[in-house]
C-alpha cells in the first residue's frame, strides 16, 4: 500500500499543507488515528487519503461544516483500523520486516473500506433527516406555545370585555332606577299640585256661593221691611 508525506498528501488532495494539518488535527480529535515515521511525522496511505477525500466532498460540495464532516469520517477512520490493523501488516518473525499485504487482500479491503463510507453517508443523510424533524419538532411547539399564548390573550381579552359590560349594564340599572325614582317623585308631586288646585276652586267655589247667599238674604230681607 502507498505512502505518501504531507506534502504529497495535500497535493494529491489538492489542497495546502497547512489546510491538510487542520483536518489532520480534526480528524484526531474525533480520536482517528495517522501513523508516524520515527521523527513524528504523519504518514499517510491511500485509506488516509480516502477519508480526507470524503471531508473534502461533505464540505465543499455538501457544504457541512470541517467539525460535523471529521465526526463522520472518524467512524471510517475507527473502521479503517480495525481492518487493517491486523489483516495489512504482519511482522516478520526473522529480522522484524513490516511485509506488505498482498493486491488480493488490498483489494478487499478497499472494498470494505469504500462499503463503510457509502454506509456513512447513508448514516449522514439520516442524520440531516433527524436534524431536519427535531427542527421542525421544536418549530412545532413554538408554534403551538405562541398558539398558547394567544388563545390565553383572547380568553382574558373576552373576559375583561364581559366584566366591562357586566359593570356597564350595573350602571345602566341604577341609572334606571334613579329615573324611575325622579318620575314617581314628579307623579306624586303634579298629583299633590292638581289636588291642591282641586281643592282651592273648591274652596273658592264654596266661598262665592256663601257670599251670594248672603247677598240675596240681605236683597230680600230688607224688602220685607
Amino acid at each position: 500500500m502507498n505512502a505518501y508525506s504531507t506534502k504529497q498528501a495535500a497535493d494529491n488532495l489538492g489542497i495546502s499543507t497547512s489546510t491538510l494539518r487542520k483536518w489532520c488535527l480534526l480528524l484526531e480529535k474525533e480520536e482517528y488515528i495517522f501513523d508516524r515515521n520515527e521523527n513524528n511525522n504523519r504518514i499517510f496511505y491511500d485509506t488516509d487519503l480516502l477519508a480526507l477525500r470524503h471531508i473534502k466532498k461533505l464540505t465543499q460540495e455538501e457544504g457541512r461544516t470541517l467539525e460535523n464532516a471529521a465526526k463522520d469520517v472518524s467512524i471510517k477512520g475507527r473502521a479503517r483500523k480495525n481492518i487493517t490493523g491486523s489483516d495489512m501488516m504482519d511482522k516478520s518473525d526473522s529480522n522484524g520486516d513490516i511485509a506488505v499485504m498482498s493486491r488480493h487482500d488490498g483489494y478487499k479491503i478497499n472494498q470494505l473500506l469504500e462499503l463503510v463510507e457509502k454506509q456513512n453517508e447513508v448514516l449522514s443523510r439520516q442524520e440531516e433527516r433527524i436534524d431536519r424533524l427535531d427542527r421542525f419538532n421544536r418549530e412545532l411547539l413554538m408554534e403551538l406555545k405562541n398558539q398558547s399564548e394567544k388563545e390565553r390573550k383572547e380568553k382574558e381579552f373576552i373576559i375583561k370585555t364581559l366584566e366591562e359590560i357586566k359593570e356597564r349594564d350595573v350602571t345602566i340599572g341604577k341609572y334606571e332606577k334613579y329615573i324611575e325614582e325622579k318620575l314617581e317623585n314628579r307623579d306624586k308631586q303634579f298629583t299633590e299640585v292638581v289636588r291642591e288646585i282641586h281643592d282651592t276652586k273648591r274652596l273658592i267655589t264654596a266661598s262665592n256661593e256663601e257670599k251670594k247667599k248672603g247677598f240675596f238674604s240681605k236683597l230680600f230681607g230688607t224688602g220685607k221691611n
